[in-house]
């Protein structure tokens, strides 16, 4: 437990960073789908991701290399540090992960989805990790196993996310094009 609140304190600066572009890219998101700009949220979709994917990379990266050095300041304790490692290993390096899951998330919250973007987030999030500690971590009952819960269960997220977005966006599109068809004719 130690470990982990240990961890937490560093790593939330990452999650942080990421949450701003996030958010960010709701308020664009929003703006263009009501401008029926939709160039522009596709444009915003891949600049977001790749903000989340350098931020979450170059402070994971750091966190990674330099966290337990930084850990020494919090905690004296060697079997404290070698667990924050573990958390280290799997956690920090996916973190671009979560930043890019809340990017598509938002995407569909700003299409006013927001119920079907939370039901994602909850079978994604929750019910993926429940699942995960009574199925997979009885196998092999590690801490290694216990942390791959995150990376998976924002894999799955994102995947889901983007499926729907991404339709969403394009039948967004479709719509916008027959309009203009029909005041052309």
């Amino acid at each position: 437990m130690t470990a982990n609140t240990v961890c937490y304190q560093f790593d939330s600066m990452i999650t942080n960073a990421m949450t701003g572009f996030s958010l960010g890219a709701l308020s664009f998101f929003s703006q263009n789908i009501g401008a029926k700009e939709y160039g522009r949220v596709w444009k915003v979709l891949i600049y977001s991701v790749a903000l989340n994917f350098v931020v979450g990379m170059v402070l994971g990266g750091v966190l990674f290399f330099f966290g337990k050095y930084a850990f020494a300041f919090l905690t004296d304790n060697p079997v404290v540090i070698e667990y924050t490692e573990v958390r280290l290993k799997i956690i920090v390096l996916t973190y671009f992960l979560l930043g890019i899951m809340g990017v598509l998330e938002n995407l569909i919250k700003s299409m006013k989805k927001a119920i079907l973007s939370m039901t994602c987030s909850i079978l994604g999030t929750i019910v993926l990790s429940v699942a995960w500690m009574l199925f997979i971590f009885p196998i092999k009952p590690t801490l290694e196993v216990y942390y791959s819960v995150y990376p998976v269960s924002w894999i799955v997220s994102c995947i889901m996310f983007a499926c729907i977005g991404f339709v969403l966006l394009i039948k967004l599109q479709k719509t916008k094009k027959q309009e203009e068809l029909e005041k052309v004719a």
